[in-house]
């Protein structure tokens, strides 16, 4: 197998190299053949939509202000001008301390519109955890939001680094600086291959590991979510789960944005303010970490919204409790779907709507056939066994942890990528 020596991260003022097992050329090229990556990026997604249908809503800030498409496209380009005179090039990065709302994502398009690549970073994060991350990403500027414009000054003290405010009305954010409108090279903008995101993982040690994107990984993400839960533009999601991690991404950012859907945002997830969202905006899919999906079936309140419009649940994390479960499915008609995986390696397995329920509530699914899933015991491949640690190799995977920390235990000695779990998967692939 031949391995790419590197793959392209980009720091400031140009392109860093970081030893990546992650993909072959050949691996890469296959992906693309096979429709899992694309050539259409976020920021033309986003475009798109805003032409295709330019005064739907994009981004709901529950129980506030609606943001058109044709406002995110147009809000993402000013904001973009904004940045781009304030001296952030392509190959920047500009770390994002934001809480959830239709901003953080107006400010993501517009970073990729500069070429520069987001670090984003957790809205509970303490400024302990800030710094280290600073530290390890090496960002030109970093930018809040005011409720984190306090703290970030302090941060910005012990990291030296360029603080910029985001404010601004609600269609149009706007950075708290003097600036006249920098000028866009269209030839600045990030393609779907290149490193648009970096965030973090707490990984085993405590410290904060710093995980490496590309728009195609969550592409390919996408499509496989798209056709387990039946995704339509037409549907409402609800995602609440911070925007910068893996689940938050695909729900909040890159799934609705390639379909041209509304998503509803909370800036505070509780389970009466995500019943009120589900009814008062008619929900039909709505995504959360386990915990919070088992808060929502044990608090009795939640009986009392019009839950009806729910069709999907997409969840994760841990299991998730059988009996209450089936009858929030009862209760909603709404079916309890999830993937397996972690941030660093996209999913390795899922349910679907097809599964019966106690595929669906009781395992992790079936394994999907292109991640090729590998079971190892230490390093010793017992793949035949059925039980072991699980490991994968395929297009919905990171490129692994920044400058390569790591990656000895991170990928298998032949590049297969390691989740810490041990798990079970039987002669059905489940």
């Amino acid at each position: 197998m031949t391995l790419l020596s590197y793959h392209l991260v980009m720091g400031a003022g140009g392109f860093d190299t970081v030893g990546s097992p992650a993909f072959s050329a050949e691996e890469s090229a296959r992906y693309r053949a096979a429709g899992w990556w694309s050539d259409t990026t976020l920021s033309d997604a986003v475009r798109r939509n805003a032409e295709l249908s330019p005064g739907r809503a994009a981004y709901v800030d529950h129980p506030g202000g609606l943001l058109t498409w044709s406002e995110f496209d147009c809000g993402a380009t000013i904001l973009a001008e904004q940045l781009a005179d304030v001296g952030v090039l392509r190959g920047d990065r500009v770390a994002v301390w934001h809480g959830d709302s239709a901003a953080i994502h107006v400010l993501f398009i517009a970073i990729e519109r500069c070429g520069a690549v987001v670090v984003g970073l957790g809205a509970r994060a303490g400024p302990r955890e800030i710094v280290d991350i600073l530290r390890q990403t090496r960002p030109k500027i970093l930018i809040s939001d005011q409720q984190h414009s306090s703290v970030a000054a302090d941060v910005a003290v012990e990291y030296p680094v360029s603080l910029l405010v985001l404010g601004g009305h609600r269609a149009v954010p706007a950075l708290r600086v003097e600036t006249e409108p920098g000028v866009l090279d269209s030839d600045c903008r990030l393609g779907p291959d290149d490193v648009f995101l970096i965030n973090s993982t707490s990984g085993t040690t405590g410290r904060p590991k710093c995980v490496v994107h590309t728009q195609n990984r969550w592409h390919y993400f996408h499509l496989k979510a798209v056709a387990h839960g039946l995704l339509t533009a037409d549907d409402v999601f609800l995602p609440v789960i911070a925007t910068p991690f893996g689940f938050g991404i695909w729900t909040s950012h890159t799934t609705p944005i390639h379909l041209g859907a509304t998503v509803v945002v909370l800036d505070r997830f509780s389970t009466r303010a995500a019943a009120a969202a589900i009814a008062a905006h008619r929900v039909s899919v709505l995504c959360c970490v386990s915990t919070q999906l088992t808060m929502l079936m044990a608090d009795a309140g939640c009986r009392d919204y019009d839950l009806s419009s729910l069709r999907v649940v997409f969840t994760g994390g841990e299991a998730v409790p059988y009996r209450p479960a089936a009858e929030f499915e009862e209760l909603t008609g709404a079916k309890i779907l999830q993937f397996y995986g972690s941030n660093e390696t996209g999913l390795l397995s899922g349910t679907t709507l097809d599964d019966e329920r106690q595929r669906r509530l009781r395992t992790a699914g079936r394994v999907v056939p292109e991640m090729s899933v590998r079971l190892f015991d230490g390093d010793r491949d017992v793949t035949t066994t059925g039980h072991g640690q699980p490991a994968c190799r395929g297009p919905a995977t990171s490129l692994g942890y920044l400058d390569g920390t790591d990656h000895d235990t991170l990928f298998t000695a032949d590049g297969w990528m390691r989740m810490g779990d041990l798990c079970e998967i039987d002669a059905e692939g489940t």
